[in-house]
């Protein structure tokens, strides 16, 4: 594995594939459609001064994956929707047998929402 930094990738807010690619690949080269190979390497990870639960920051290796050089918007995902017929766990009802105490009128397509708390929740309590 060789020690890359990403630094020079600037912020790392893109969708990530994990995938193979020939071991000619060069950091950032593109090789297919728009996306960038990212080579196997050791990266650290975690925070010093951000969130308590980032911090130590220590090294971990990485596979090498491809990756988008800027977010996919929300028109380029419909439109691979559209070009590939791919359908998210969003689109799809929950298995009754997986919920066999759920109501039907509960089990319809949807995505979760979190919502920010007013402060701490107590992780026993499961009645909401």
């Amino acid at each position: 594995m060789t020690e890359v930094s990403l630094d020079t990738l600037g912020p790392i807010d893109y969708l990530a594939v994990e995938c193979p690619v020939g071991a000619n690949a060069e950091i950032g080269q593109v090789v297919d459609d728009e996306m960038v190979w990212i080579p196997d390497g050791v990266f650290s990870v975690g925070s010093k001064s951000r969130y308590p639960d980032e911090r130590r920051v220590r090294k971990v290796e990485v596979w090498g994956f491809r990756i988008n050089p800027a977010p996919v918007t929300n028109a380029r995902f419909a439109d691979f929707v559209d070009e590939t017929g791919h359908v998210t766990r969003a689109d799809v009802a929950p298995d009754s047998e997986q919920y066999p105490r759920a109501s039907e009128d509960d089990l319809v397509p949807g995505s979760p929402v979190f919502v920010m708390t007013d402060g701490a929740v107590d992780l026993n309590d499961y009645t909401c």
